[in-house]
């Protein structure tokens, strides 16, 4: 089954751009640093390979997390995002996921201390969540202005 936000979204919920907050690419060109505009970006090798992985039915890796909550019965976000968004299969930006800040006076039980302070400073994240020192990561600030200057949200 395809994704649509493979086709239409970046994310930026962390510093790298990503079709969703659940795919930690290893590309060093998604990396915030590394990126001048965003129109570039849906048509980038990781993007396409996810795509073209789909076409062909294949279980892309690096959706692991779609893939496994599929496999226990969960409504993955693929399975949410699809079923909620106009179905299409033209690549074209219509989603852009940015975070600006992580501070969140709130511990929701589907986030990770890295996108939560409030998580991060609790001493019930090192005893409540598996793996703690897989969430533990702390993100540098980033600048996310130049990018959206330099990029043509005309389309």
């Amino acid at each position: 089954m395809k994704c649509i936000l493979a086709y239409e979204e970046i994310d930026f919920s962390r510093p790298y751009a990503s079709p969703c907050c659940h795919i930690m690419p290893d590309d060093p060109a998604m990396n915030i640093k590394n990126i001048t505009n965003l129109n570039k970006l849906l048509d980038s090798e990781v993007y396409s390979f996810i795509r073209e992985n789909m076409d062909q039915d294949k279980k892309d890796p690096i959706c692991n997390v779609c893939w496994n909550e599929e496999s226990r019965g969960i409504i993955s976000d693929r399975v949410l995002e699809n079923h909620i968004r106009e179905k299409r299969n033209t690549v074209e930006l219509r989603s852009l996921k940015i975070a600006l800040d992580y501070t969140c006076n709130m511990m929701c039980r589907i986030c990770t201390p890295m996108l939560s302070s409030k998580w991060g400073s609790s001493n019930l994240a090192d005893t409540s969540l598996k793996n703690y020192e897989d969430y533990s990561v702390k993100y540098p600030k980033y600048d996310i202005k130049n990018i959206i200057e330099n990029s043509d949200l005309s389309k």
